[in-house]
């Protein structure tokens, strides 16, 4: 049977993964980066899709589609309260949202697709073989449209969708969690852009969603938005100088705050530095995790919110869940850890890379799917 590989189609960051042996592995690209950037732009020479088109998204925000997850399967009425994020139009043509991106109109499975297509010329570049089939994850929440535009767009990207899985399942199958007979799983999922809460039952390899809760519009970008908020504050006190008048600059300091919190959930403190426009000098100040843990934990407190919802429509108490995933990158900061720790009372899974981990169990599926592993039946 022609391989088949898993793919995490994700609001921030997409991945896609296959089993080499019995072990599950993300494919990389370019300097190892395995995350493609969920991010699609126009520019003067066409469409590009990624890494570069990221770097679109300070300059020309207008013409640069991220999030599109949240369209799929959507009408406009459905997103009213979501426009006010977005600065790309969006228009609505039978009852499907469309993006404007110059003279043209897309769906969001036509520009998921972009997406898909990235991936799958990664995986048939690194793996010297056409890529066809594929199993890609989608939200427990996810309704059956949205689940439906999500295999129109892998169509659209010429890969033969096997099988939609639900993201928690495809973290508890990295774990391989499947292997116990029964239990009862939380999965606690920080990504970019959205927070996700499943409550899981498995049994005789059966995986339940008990209760879904989240947050649509929070994530690490939010994490980075206060620690830059942060340095604007500093910098027009020490400099005089709105920053926000100048794209450029701006994107850096997002960047730059981005990799300040990135390197304390490491480290306890370390050093921020700014070139400033037109000559203004250079800013810079250095940044404790113990200020970040101040500046962030209103977020990461928000996130238990939807925790505990989810317990008590699943009829559960804290103690009743037997294991804890994380998943996406945000789980990586040590508060996030200690707080979900705290709330379930027990250490939760986080050996694996978090932002990998939904694809890698997504290779796990399309390896039982395509008859490798021949002692599993999954149902979802």
């Amino acid at each position: 049977m022609s391989r088949i590989v898993g793919i995490d189609l994700g609001t921030t960051n997409s991945l896609v993964a296959y089993m080499d042996h019995g072990t599950p592995r993300v494919i990389a690209g370019r300097h190892e980066r395995t995350m493609v950037p969920s991010v699609v732009a126009l520019t003067d020479n066409g469409l590009i899709v990624g890494d570069p088109a990221k770097e679109h998204l300070t300059r020309h925000p207008e013409r640069t589609v991220y999030s599109v997850k949240r369209f799929m399967g959507k009408g406009l009425a459905d997103v009213q309260d979501e426009l006010a994020y977005f600065p790309y139009t969006l228009t609505e043509k039978g009852g499907v949202i469309r993006i404007q991106l110059g003279e043209k109109s897309y769906s969001p499975p036509q520009i998921s697709a972009m997406i898909l297509k990235e991936l799958k010329l990664r995986a048939e570049a690194a793996l010297g073989e056409s890529i066809t089939k594929a199993v890609i994850t989608v939200p427990a929440y996810f309704n059956d449209s949205q689940r439906q535009a999500t295999k129109d767009a892998g169509m659209i990207a010429g890969l033969e969708v096997l099988r939609i899985i639900n993201e928690p399942t495809a973290a508890s199958l990295a774990y391989g969690l499947q292997e116990k007979t029964q239990g009862t799983i939380a999965v606690y999922d920080l990504g970019g852009g959205t927070f996700d809460i499943s409550i899981l039952k498995l049994k005789n390899g059966i995986f339940e969603v008990l209760a879904t809760n989240g947050d649509t519009h929070l994530g690490g970008d939010d994490f980075d938005r206060v620690i830059a908020d942060l340095f604007l504050a500093d910098i027009h006190a020490q400099h005089g100088l709105a920053l926000a008048a100048y794209p450029d600059h701006m994107q850096a300091l997002r960047l730059e705050a981005e990799r300040a919190k990135m390197r304390l959930s490491d480290e306890t403190r370390t050093t921020v530095q700014l070139d400033l426009p037109e000559g203004t000098g250079r800013f810079m100040r250095e940044l404790t995790r113990e200020q970040l843990e101040s500046l962030c934990l209103p977020l990461v407190e928000r996130t238990l919110g939807p925790c505990r919802q989810a317990l008590k429509d699943a009829g559960l108490a804290p103690h009743e869940i037997d294991e804890v995933v994380l998943v996406g990158g945000s789980t990586r900061m040590p508060l996030v850890r200690q707080r979900v720790h705290a709330l379930f009372g027990k250490q939760p899974h986080c050996n694996l890379n978090p932002d990998e981990v939904v694809a890698l169990g997504a290779a796990v599926q399309a390896d039982i799917l395509s008859g490798g592993t021949t002692d599993m039946l999954l149902l979802d």
